[in-house]
């Protein structure tokens, strides 16, 4: 698993979630250093959450390889309801009580108007599963922060 580069909204501290934001400068160069370092590895094949930023961090990590990226909607981010393309402060001042939870227990939380915690992971259980039933070799899959940290 690799996390997708740097956007606008990663440098803002912005929780993205769905919000459809593409590589900036920085990010760029981050899938293209990450490009360089596994170009020597091989996959079977090469998964990318549907975003732009993941398809575009994919595209530039499967190119050595002359392979094509294919987009799974089960690794798609957190859907973070309302709180998405909002700062942290933003989200405090709001949801005071729901970003408390959010960051005393975690596990727990609900984004208002988004998923649970329990939902995305199953969500990614089930994604994991079917990449189990198609490969048996190396696959290399471009998400999310969030996605990767995931407990399934």
């Amino acid at each position: 698993m690799v996390r997708h580069g740097e956007t606008e909204y990663n440098r803002a501290d912005v929780f993205r979630g769905r919000v459809d934001l593409p590589l900036n400068e920085r990010g760029r160069e981050q899938a293209e250093a990450a490009a360089r370092y596994l170009e020597g590895e091989a996959f079977e094949a090469f998964y990318s959450s549907p975003l732009t930023r993941s398809m575009q961090t994919a595209r530039a990590i499967a190119a050595p390889h002359g392979a094509e990226v294919e987009t799974l909607d089960l690794f798609i981010d957190v859907d973070y309801g309302q709180w998405s393309g909002k700062s942290i402060d933003e989200i405090r001042r709001a949801w005071p009580e729901e970003f408390a939870a959010w960051a005393e227990n975690p596990e727990e939380a609900v984004f208002p108007g988004g998923e649970s915690v329990s939902e995305v992971r199953e969500r990614l259980r089930r994604g994991l599963e079917l990449l189990a039933s198609r490969h048996g070799g190396r696959v290399l899959l471009v998400g999310h922060k969030q996605i990767g940290r995931a407990h399934v």
